[in-house]
């Protein structure tokens, strides 16, 4: 599927949620596979929310433990889009297939997601929203933190 946006191939869906879909493509110039979430709902709320996850995660994607935002923009339909770091699965759908953690593993993921959202809440940005689902797993097992749609300022409202 043509997702409208310059310098990207082909994109497949991986994921769709009640405002955005997001799909795996490839970022041509750089030779990498990324994914792309596209915002399709149009209801101004949803897009300050869009806008406001973008930033946020712009603010914070340096931390290893909070996936890395790439590019954002407008596609030729109009729709906002965020160009992200590709992760193969989230932790609730590596659950399901795998079954539970080893104890080790869960520490040491649980370690680095509990990193990433003491690293936001230092930023002043509290998630609201920890959940398995909003967990992903990079291809080489790196948990990190997604999805900042309803985050807050701490102690001063939405981002």
């Amino acid at each position: 599927m043509n997702l409208g946006i310059g310098g990207l191939g082909e994109g497949g869906e991986i994921g769709v949620g009640a405002s955005a879909a997001v799909f795996r493509a490839r970022q041509v110039d750089l030779d990498r596979d990324v994914a792309v979430k596209i915002l399709t709902a149009t209801d101004d709320a949803f897009l300050r929310r869009f806008s406001r996850e973008a930033k946020t995660l712009g603010k914070l994607s340096e931390h290893s433990g909070i996936v890395t935002v790439y590019d954002t923009g407008v596609n030729e339909s109009g729709q906002p889009y965020l160009i992200m770091e590709l992760c193969e699965d989230s932790l609730e759908g590596w659950l399901e297939k795998s079954g539970p953690l080893e104890p080790l593993a869960a520490c040491r993921h649980m370690a680095r997601v509990t990193g990433a959202v003491a690293a936001a809440h230092e930023a002043g940005v509290v998630h609201r929203d920890i959940k398995p689902a909003n967990i992903l797993v990079s291809a080489d097992g790196r948990a990190m933190i997604t999805d900042f749609g309803i985050a807050t300022n701490a102690g001063v409202g939405e981002t």
